[in-house]
């Protein structure tokens, strides 16, 4: 009689699993065996000028972006000017978040630019008006005026960004987001008769809105500077501080508080 079966599956699976059904063995470096000749060339050219581990960490730790924040007549303005002047244009660059604002403001209304940009008294006419417009782009989305500002000032070419009206909570969540730990945070701390002598007035809508009251409730800086000397020794020391949290390229943990 013949065979009516010639196959079975039966006791296969137990059999494969003897020993653990294991995935195949994936290296690092994989074999080129077999792949495209035109392919492999292409890569070797393009993988010439890499940098090594070592070489890309150190590439890394020469980025900074220091986040200045203050109020108005803390001297924040004049501290990163100074800061920027000594570290060169050729490796830094200041970046102000309110410089899209005031260009649209100054493109709209035919203002000058160069005044609304400085620390002076012409801006001081249109802060309020500016503030509303500003408040209603932000709700829509928090991090435009930090990406127009670094568009605006072409940072991406340079190693240092001093960022020098960081204002409100949101700002500072953007930049840690997307940069990480490249990102210092400095607080500029004045008193208000310090700040009376170099011209502050209290004014309802400005000084009590969130642009200068957000970040007053925030404890976590890196650094902690109180300006509230006019002679060039505290500025040097200042300055000083602020060169080594630069230079050296180490993570501030202790908050220090320059007097």
């Amino acid at each position: 009689m013949a065979k009516s079966k010639n196959h079975t599956n039966h006791n296969q699976n137990r059999k494969a699993h003897r020993n653990g059904i294991k995935k195949p063995k994936r290296y690092r470096h994989e074999s080129t065996l077999g792949m495209d000749l035109k392919f492999l060339r292409n890569q070797r050219f393009a993988k010439k000028h890499n940098l090594n581990p070592k070489q890309q960490v150190k590439r890394a730790a020469e980025h900074r972006i220091l986040l200045f924040s203050g109020k108005r007549k803390s001297g924040k303005d004049y501290i990163t000017d100074n800061l920027f002047k000594r570290l060169g244009p050729e490796k830094s660059v200041i970046i102000k978040l309110s410089g899209p604002i005031k260009s649209h403001w100054a493109n709209t209304f035919n203002l000058d630019l160069n005044q609304l940009l400085s620390d002076g008294k012409y801006k001081e006419n249109y802060r309020l008006e500016m503030i509303k417009w500003g408040e209603d782009k932000r709700r829509t989305d928090t991090g435009y005026f930090c990406r127009a500002a670094i568009d605006m000032y072409n940072a991406t070419s340079k190693k240092i960004w001093i960022v020098s009206d960081v204002r409100r909570k949101t700002d500072i969540e953007w930049f840690e987001k997307t940069y990480g730990e490249l990102c210092k945070t400095i607080r500029i701390n004045c008193s208000n008769d310090v700040k009376s002598q170099r011209g502050w007035k209290f004014t309802p809508g400005i000084d009590d809105s969130e642009t200068e009251c957000d970040l007053d409730d925030r404890s976590e800086w890196n650094l902690k500077i109180t300006n509230e000397g006019n002679d060039l020794d505290n500025l040097s020391i200042t300055l000083e501080h602020l060169t080594i949290v630069i230079v050296y390229l180490k993570s501030i943990k202790s908050k220090g508080i320059i007097t």
